[in-house]
């Protein structure tokens, strides 16, 4: 019934986007889990706040969705990609489920029976609810309709019932959440010193002059680090280079390309039946038995075809015209010029439709069968095709559609405005030409009464030979590969590389459950490797699609905070500008003025106007938040000492400042300040809860 498919979209569009996370967590396609591997010791998917989730209960979960996906598409299948996103939409919902669920639990948030009912036959229904048993002749909801449809639930075949009751539980857990996120947005409150201080922020602007000493110009060489420098910097900020566990690698790739006797293979196809080619009578049938590629029935105009036939097909070639044999993008072809048509830009004709219910479009006082509607048409082209002068009048008698009162005249129309074989029809026959032909739209009697314009178009018949890699080729490119991994452990494997001109690629920040990496596909046992072994390990053969793959393992990074070593060059980078801020400031410790700062470092005094200091950025200057921060705490006249920036060290003098008005009506402040406050807390909020409870992912490990 109408009404179930409804329930059934909309119970697909709910279960998409309920779970805890604001939109950037759900993905709203739906797939099954991986297999989980026998001989792991890893006893579950995840671990929250130390209790082991067993796969199985993630498996169902992902189960349901992928039943969910496949009965809202209508399809028995899932691809790779919907496999991986419901995958972690199961996830999102299992922590979800896992860590808010216990929070709904202390709170006694909850939805009894009589509230769900409500929700469904109540005075103000689910959203859902309402456009599902919205009558669409009168666009009025109908609560009776869905208490019918409740009360006799059982009397529905078992997919239906299914499909109701997971739509239940998806908007039980979205009331549920909605619950969970209104009590938290309630609880944010701003104070009025908040406010003032925001808006002044916001509403208060400077006039200031600057110069800056550019960390640049001390060069870095001149600097010295000490281990107690970059020790003092990585104590300060090592929260901020907290990191997920990742792999480095570096890896040869095995090219599988076609060998030379592939190639000749390939030509060899081609080259012996040049002949046969040449005299077929039939070029069609002869492409559909010989050429690896299917037949192509298109007309083609200049320029859409490839250059090779291109140059010779239009500069005066003619039909059965023989071209080749010659290669391209992995083939080796001949072709003939099968076909030449003057093609013309637009066409004018008429036609009767006879059409059919369920037909796109089709009026709903069209009740015939699909069968009923050929028979008619049929019988119609036939009489018309004995009294051509009886064509207007069965038109504007027989006619469904809505030309019938101009006796089917559709006037002039250009290429690929009408439905394909409507517009095949009309573009390749010629003036005055009368066909039949189906489209989604029904049955079309055609009659081609003008055309204009016109150009050279052109069917080709190519046969062609892939050049494939054989069995053979792969199996000794695959030994290739297995002598590297077996001979070149360890340090050798960098020389063997070098000494093979086999270039070693990078891949790094490796998650532990990707599946690609940049330039690989479908290399999950790599990965899988790489977080299984010790670092200077050498993986064996694997298999990349187009290419046989050997990598090293050349780092591992830990969850959490990474050691000195690991970030080094970030932390370097930090220390450095830090050191030389001390020495430009050292310097600038007996400068008073700003036109003396700008002397004292050869650099220039720039002037900014109106600078508002709720935005970090300086004109001229570029985003100096710690700058803009100073300017904000100096009244009118003051000099700020030197202050240390992102790019170099900088002294400002405030000429004038307009401060915010202390009284102001705050109220239509307060309620946009507690309204994004809230959004951030439902989410961060959840960010917290998921760190205390210190999951531990082990997905990577199992599927």
């Amino acid at each position: 019934m109408a009404i179930l498919g409804d329930i059934q979209k909309r119970a697909g569009l709910l279960i998409g986007v309920i779970g805890f996370s604001l939109a950037a967590f759900i993905l709203g396609e739906f797939i099954t889990s991986g297999t989980f591997l026998s001989g792991n010791n890893v006893k579950g998917v995840a671990v929250i706040k130390g209790k082991n989730i067993d796969p199985r209960e993630f498996d169902s979960k992902t189960r349901e969705l992928e039943d969910n996906y496949k009965l809202n598409q209508e399809t028995t299948s899932i691809d790779e990609t919907t496999r991986d996103q419901i995958q972690e939409q199961a996830w999102n919902e299992l922590l979800s489920e896992k860590i808010l669920g216990e929070q709904y639990e202390k709170l006694g948030v909850h939805v009894g029976e009589k509230e769900l009912l409500d929700m469904a036959t109540g005075a103000n229904p689910h959203p859902q609810v309402r456009q599902a048993f919205t009558n669409p002749q009168t666009g009025q909801f109908d609560k009776n309709t869905v208490i019918n449809y409740i009360t006799n639930l059982d009397q529905q075949d078992p997919q239906s019932k299914q499909q109701w009751l997971s739509f239940e539980r998806a908007i039980l857990k979205e009331r549920i959440k909605q619950k969970y996120e209104n009590l938290i947005g309630k609880s944010i409150y701003v104070t009025k010193h908040e406010l003032q201080q925001d808006f002044k922020q916001k509403n208060s602007t400077a006039n200031v002059i600057l110069a800056k000493a550019d960390y640049s110009s001390i060069n870095d060489g001149d600097v010295q680090l000490s281990d107690s420098d970059y020790d003092a910097v990585y104590e300060e900020n090592k929260l901020n280079y907290k990191q997920e566990a990742s792999c480095k690698v570096e890896y040869v790739q095995f090219d599988v390309v076609p060998s030379a006797e592939d190639r000749a293979e390939a030509r060899d196809a081609v080259y012996s039946i040049i002949d046969d080619f040449k005299s077929a009578e039939n070029d069609s049938v002869f492409v559909i038995i010989n050429a690896d590629s299917r037949w192509d029935n298109t007309f083609y105009k200049k320029g859409t075809l490839s250059p090779t036939l291109d140059s010779v097909v239009f500069n005066g070639g003619n039909e059965g015209d023989f071209i080749g044999p010659y290669e391209e993008n992995g083939y080796f072809k001949m072709a003939k010029i099968f076909d030449v048509i003057n093609f013309p830009d637009s066409v004018k004709a008429r036609h009767i439709l006879i059409s059919y219910q369920g037909a796109e479009r089709a009026n709903p006082a069209v009740t015939r069968a699909p069968q009923d509607a050929k028979n008619l048409a049929d019988s119609l082209f036939a009489a018309i095709k004995e009294n051509r002068g009886s064509y207007d009048n069965l038109a504007r008698t027989m006619s469904d559609g809505p030309s019938k009162t101009k006796g089917g005249d559709l006037g002039w129309f250009k290429e690929n405005m009408m439905a394909p074989p409507f517009n095949d029809f009309c573009f390749t026959n010629s003036t005055g030409d009368i066909g039949l032909v189906q489209t989604t739209f029904g049955f079309h009697i055609i009659e081609i009464m003008q055309q204009g314009g016109g150009e050279k178009r052109v069917r080709m018949a190519i046969v062609d030979a892939e050049i494939r890699t054989s069995q053979d080729t792969r199996n000794k490119i695959y030994s290739e590969a297995t002598q590297f991994a077996r001979n070149n452990t360890g340090d050798a494997f960098t020389n063997a590389a070098t000494e093979q001109n086999l270039a070693i690629r990078t891949a790094q920040n490796i998650k532990e459950r990707d599946k690609n990496l940049p330039g690989l596909t479908g290399v999950r046992k790599l990965v899988r490797w790489a977080y299984s072994s010790e670092v200077g390990s050498v993986s064996e053969v694997v298999d990349a699609d187009e290419a046989f793959v050997v990598a090293k393992l050349v780092e591992k990074l830990d969850k959490g905070i990474p050691t000195k070593e690991q970030i080094m060059p970030a932390l370097q980078a930090e220390t450095m500008k830090r050191k030389k801020a001390e020495m430009l400031r050292e310097q600038a410790s007996s400068v008073s003025s700003v036109e003396q700062f700008a002397q004292t470092f050869n650099s220039k005094v720039d002037s900014v106007q109106n600078l508002n200091f709720s935005s970090a950025f300086i004109a001229a200057v570029g985003s100096e938040p710690n700058v803009v921060g100073v300017i904000s705490t100096l009244q009118s006249g003051e000099t700020s000492n030197a202050i240390a920036g992102e790019t170099g060290v900088f002294m400002v003098k405030v000429l004038s400042r307009t401060d915010a008005p202390d009284e102001v009506n705050f109220v239509l402040n307060k309620r946009q300040i507690e309204q994004s406050f809230s959004q951030r807390a439902k989410f961060e909020l959840f960010n917290a809860l998921k760190e205390s409870a210190n999951v531990t992912d082990n997905r990577g490990k199992i599927y």
